[in-house]
């Protein structure tokens, strides 16, 4: 008599079914039609389910794994994601951000988006702990507030190995490698997404 082997369940899709358990995440079925407008899926593929966090008011918070050349262009690699889209914008100059880098570092990563690093000229440490890089160093200063400062560096201090966040009108994308992200740091990750969120809103 033959039977059939039973399936084992992919580890990382299992881990992301009880994370979404965990924190009442939902699955959204439509989730490539909700990220296309923000996403360009087609270069940067889904490579899991997309998750929504519940009661974010009239914001949306998701979460998935996609694949990414954010550290090294050209070169895809398996990310964990959280982007939060607003309905209104809130950050009139494309912004990203990360944990500092080697000075030579930074200045490659910008070159490739004809970008420049921008120092706030602040004395809180920030220029010190986060590089950031833009198009528009001073409209990118004008936005870098103290809250916003202090909330970023707190998103950047949470683990060993920090996302990359990439800011821009309406929307606000954390990015890390998966194989360094911890699944379960991700109820974190959405607590100080939403956090810099609200720092922007300040700037009002």
């Amino acid at each position: 008599m033959w039977f059939r082997r039973r399936t084992r369940p992919d580890p990382r899709t299992a881990a992301w079914q009880q994370l979404a358990a965990d924190l009442g995440l939902e699955q959204c079925s439509d989730g490539a039609e909700l990220l296309g407008d923000s996403l360009d899926l087609s270069s940067t593929p889904l490579a899991s389910a997309v998750w929504r966090a519940a009661d974010t008011g009239d914001i949306n918070i998701y979460a998935f794994d996609f694949h990414s050349d954010s550290v090294i262009p050209g070169r895809l690699e398996l990310m964990a994601a959280c982007l939060l889209v607003s309905p209104t914008q809130f950050c009139p100059v494309p912004l990203r951000l990360g944990r500092q880098l080697r000075a030579r570092l930074t200045d490659i990563q910008a070159g490739a988006s004809q970008a420049q690093v921008v120092l706030t000229g602040t004395a809180d440490g920030f220029d010190e702990q986060v590089s950031v890089v833009a198009r528009d160093a001073d409209a990118a200063r004008r936005v870098l507030s103290a809250p916003v400062r202090a909330a970023a560096l707190q998103l950047l201090s949470r683990s060993e190995h920090a996302p990359t966040l990439s800011i821009s009108g309406q929307q606000l994308l954390a990015q890390a490698r998966a194989e360094q992200f911890s699944l379960p740091d991700l109820e974190y990750l959405l607590v100080d997404v939403m956090a810099l969120y609200a720092a922007f809103g300040s700037n009002a």
